[in-house]
């Protein structure tokens, strides 16, 4: 049976959902949530990342799935920590988003992309996202076999402070 409600819901202990909720407005929840047949979260299209060295920002990470096609080997520092938490929404310490960057360049092993810390951010893991092209099976330059996307996960840590994860 779906449950819908019209108006904020607090949730302070562990919540098991068995059949669909419908929420509108801002939730909260301090106890875990376990939703037995899953989360199904919607997303837009992939965003292109400009072939450039400019600030990977928040409202570019909140599209969740990028895609990169470099002329060039390319740096991009993320956005501050102050502009991930406000534009992501992590309201909280330990509050946490991920998002994935797949680089398609296909004719240069070369061009990869790495991303930067912006101020207040720390990186934590490999930072380069090589580009998509030679033989998937080569075990020499750049191309290794799934090195051609990358998760990222973001997690606060304070207001003007993020972790970022390398977690794929």
């Amino acid at each position: 049976m779906a449950k819908q409600f019209n108006g904020p819901v607090t949730f302070v202990a562990a919540v098991t959902m068995n059949s669909s909720l419908t929420t509108s407005g801002t939730n909260t929840m301090t106890g875990g949530l376990y939703a037995r047949g899953g989360i199904v979260p919607p997303q837009a299209n992939a965003g292109a990342l400009v072939d450039d060295n400019a600030v990977l920002t928040a409202a570019q990470m909140s599209a969740r799935v990028l895609t990169f096609d470099g002329s060039a080997p390319r740096t991009k520092a993320t956005d501050t920590a102050a502009n991930i938490v406000s534009g992501l929404g992590l309201t909280a310490d330990n509050d946490s988003a991920d998002f994935y960057i797949i680089n398609t360049e296909t004719t240069n092993p070369n061009f990869k992309l790495t991303l930067s810390a912006g101020s207040g951010v720390t990186l934590v893991g490999s930072m380069v996202v090589q580009a998509n092209a030679g033989d998937s099976h080569q075990t020499h330059g750049a191309q290794l076999s799934g090195s051609a996307s990358a998760g990222f996960r973001i997690q606060r840590r304070g207001a003007s402070a993020v972790h970022l994860y390398r977690i794929s």
